[in-house]
């Protein structure tokens, strides 16, 4: 069996051969917001430290499986009397032998433990998915939103340029001249928070594809804003990580009380041979050397230990699944309202809004608080279209990381260019 160090001493060797790989594999070349999700996976490093620990669990695994080696036992005593004096030499070969049930108590363990590290690496992977959705998505918010306040400060700029091309202003003339201003400066300082937000977004996307920068980023890879939404299929929320996982404790803890019932169920066996000096010679004897634990009931405690662990187990299995259902008919609401949400608030088409405002200003039809206004107002509603509609995307996302199936479904969650 393993010891700590030796899963330790594995587990840093598998990791260090996996970014060994890595840092000779060819690198993703996106063209899209498809290609940037699978190089996600394949290249996230979070994944690869957790696909490092597979080995080292699937070889306990293959050891569980395998004999126990034999083992020498044997002494030597020097013997003297009045009548003789000589050597005893004794020798046995033992072979542990394991009784089924406890061997397959083990091999059901180790077998736990392992796809318990498999599940975690598909739940990297689906997490990867999910947060690359986000950053994808949220980049093609936030330009989006640079635009409309860059088209607010270039028509700000212009009209100053106005102001201060005249000769003379009236006193209205230079209040709306300082109210401008000092909504310009407001805007350039929203720029400048909407850029270090790209920024920000942009460094999360590069770590995860390993990129040694931002500079081959491209909106070519955003993704576009949904134009249609999936309709909810049936959901088995005992396919879920928690589920699972859970599932998966629980059979541990089967395993560990099977196990300890049958902690006393090993014994030694193997043949004997020993020597020791006599009056007509040496005297050999031959025979079969034995040893098993006794008493056999010494370890009462521990198996009752190992039942209530599989009682508690049972029971954080079935909170779990109320758990998940709760948590999928709230993320199907949430789902479903946004949707809703999202038909009623939606900007439409803003530049033909932004270019009738400025029209009606420039004709004098509109007062100087009302054209900040109307900027104001195309601002705030695209910022608050895009929160509700990444709210929406969430909820459909977690949906799909309820039953592992989100990587498998990009293209009815994701919208490439």
């Amino acid at each position: 069996m393993f010891t700590k160090n030796k899963i330790f001493v594995l587990s840093l060797l598998a990791i260090l051969f996996a970014f060994s790989k890595q840092s000779y594999a060819q690198t993703c070349n996106p063209k899209n917001g498809y290609d940037v999700l699978a190089c996600a996976i394949q290249q996230n490093p979070d994944i690869l430290k957790q696909k490092a620990q597979e080995p080292v669990y699937l070889e306990y695994q293959k050891q569980t499986k395998r004999w126990f080696a034999p083992e020498l036992d044997g002494g030597l005593n020097y013997t003297k009397s009045d009548d003789e004096k000589g050597i005893e030499a004794e020798l046995a070969l033992l072979q542990n032998i394991e009784m089924p049930s406890k061997r397959k108590a083990r091999q059901n363990k180790a077998a736990a433990e392992f796809d318990s590290i498999r599940l975690a690496t598909l739940e990297q992977e689906e997490q990867t998915t999910f947060e690359t959705l986000f950053l994808l998505n949220r980049l093609r918010q936030v330009e989006k939103e640079k635009e409309v306040v860059l088209e607010a400060v270039e028509t700000f700029e212009k009209v100053l340029k106005k102001y201060r091309q005249s000769a003379v202003l009236s006193p209205e003339d230079e209040v709306s001249k300082d109210v401008f201003l000092m909504a310009l400066k407001g805007y350039k300082i929203e720029l400048q928070q909407l850029t270090d937000e790209k920024n920000a977004y942009q460094s999360a996307l590069a770590y995860m594809l390993q990129l040694k920068n931002t500079t081959k980023i491209t909106s070519a890879w955003f993704l576009s804003a949904p134009k249609t939404w999936p309709v909810i299929k049936n959901i088995d929320v005992t396919t879920s990580y928690e589920v699972e996982q859970e599932n998966l404790n629980l059979s541990q803890a089967q395993a560990d009380y099977l196990e300890s019932k049958s902690s006393n169920a090993n014994f030694n066996v193997g043949p004997y041979i020993a020597t020791k000096p006599g009056g007509l010679g040496k005297l050999e004897t031959y025979g079969i050397k034995f040893s098993f634990p006794f008493p056999v009931n010494a370890n009462k405690n521990q198996i009752k230990g190992a039942k209530f662990a599989v009682k508690a187990a049972e029971q954080s299995y079935a909170f779990k699944k109320i758990e998940a259902e709760k948590n999928l008919a709230l993320f199907i609401q949430q789902y479903e309202q946004g949707k809703k949400n999202l038909k009623e608030i939606h900007p439409g088409d803003l530049k033909s809004r932004h270019q009738n405002v400025e029209r009606l200003f420039a004709n004098g039809r509109v007062s100087t608080s009302l054209f900040i206004e109307a900027h104001q107002q195309m601002i705030e509603a695209t910022k608050t279209y895009h929160q509700y509609e990444m709210e929406t995307l969430k909820s459909l996302w977690r949906i799909y990381l309820i039953d592992k199936s989100l990587s498998t479904n990009i293209k009815e969650v994701a919208y490439a260019k």
